[in-house]
């Protein structure tokens, strides 16, 4: 107010008011200011990264590849197994349990300080089971957190791409041994609570962009 006031009185009747819009501007792309999920999800377009979805919310992002991977490694070869191979007994019992147990217990951290979070990991063994999904529904219930689920998923020719792109040693078997792979996994699976679905095939940008509005209640709980 006392900087428009001064402006007023020097320029007297030459002072004139233009309306402008303050914008975010993120990777070639402008945004609404202040964020709107529907928005910001409509310029992401066809990937929807965890990363930049951290981003443009201002949220924590835990991955459980980056929070483990070393401690992962490590304890596989000290187990006498591959540190790369997520397959294995000694993977299977003894490592994956302690991976989400640390990964959980870092986001509920979070929420209980009252940051919000993105919790990034494949869930595979944990979106099935009625039981598990239960509770933690419950224990984000207890602490008044919103809890919201995206589940990827993209045909075979673009996961094949998308893992030969991601270049990571613990996914050469599956690479190598496509077939098998394949042979291993549902790709029918879903988690078996509410969800939102999302496309990350290679030929999928139409339909995903054309459907902004359906993560609005994901990521803001907009109207």
């Amino acid at each position: 107010k006392p900087v428009q006031a001064f402006w007023e009185e020097v320029l007297g009747d030459e002072f004139i008011s233009v309306p402008r819009m303050s914008r975010i501007y993120y990777n070639g792309k402008f945004f609404d200011y202040p964020l709107k999920a529907g928005n910001a999800l409509k310029g992401i377009g066809v990937e929807i990264d965890e990363q930049l979805l951290a981003k443009i919310t201002g949220w924590t992002l835990l991955d459980k590849h980056a929070l483990n991977r070393p401690l992962t490694e490590t304890l596989l070869r000290t187990l006498g197994a591959d540190p790369n191979d997520r397959r294995s007994h000694a993977y299977m019992s003894h490592v994956r349990p302690l991976q989400y147990r640390c990964l959980l217990n870092a986001a509920f951290n979070n929420l209980d300080n009252g940051a919000s979070t993105v919790l990034t990991a494949p869930f595979l063994l944990e979106m099935p089971d009625a039981s598990w999904l239960r509770r933690g529904a419950h224990r984000c219930l207890a602490g008044g957190v919103d809890l919201d689920v995206i589940w990827v998923h993209c045909d075979l020719d673009s996961m094949y791409n998308n893992l030969e792109a991601r270049g990571a040693a613990r996914d050469a078997w599956k690479l190598t041994h496509w077939d098998d792979y394949l042979d291993s996994i549902d790709l029918a699976l879903r988690p078996r609570c509410p969800h939102f679905e999302v496309d990350n095939g290679e030929n999928a940008a139409i339909g995903l962009a054309a459907q902004p509005q359906r993560f609005v209640s994901l990521v803001r709980h907009e109207p």
